[in-house]
């Protein structure tokens, strides 16, 4: 993310854990920026670890601000939310 520091307002960080229904217990992460333009992104990672799962996270978010960086978000409208 640090390329794209300049573009981004704030970020909220959220870690969790839920139960997985074949048994254990699931970390979950999710993250929210806020832009400069007032855009807000979100992704979201589920793993068995929490760092793979805030790692995993972190470059889901990455590439939904290189997309919107890249193209002004037109790349954001064909794809599922939080999901690449």
């Amino acid at each position: 993310m640090g390329r794209f520091e300049p573009e981004v307002d704030r970020v909220k960080l959220r870690l969790r854990e839920s139960k997985n229904p074949l048994g254990g217990v699931d970390q979950c992460c999710s993250v929210e920026a806020r832009l400069q333009t007032g855009l807000v992104l979100r992704a979201e990672a589920i793993d068995g670890q929490e760092q793979t799962a805030a790692g995993r996270c972190a470059t889901r978010l990455a590439l939904l601000v290189a997309a919107v960086s890249v193209d002004g978000g037109v790349r954001l409208r064909s794809m599922p939310p939080s999901r690449l």
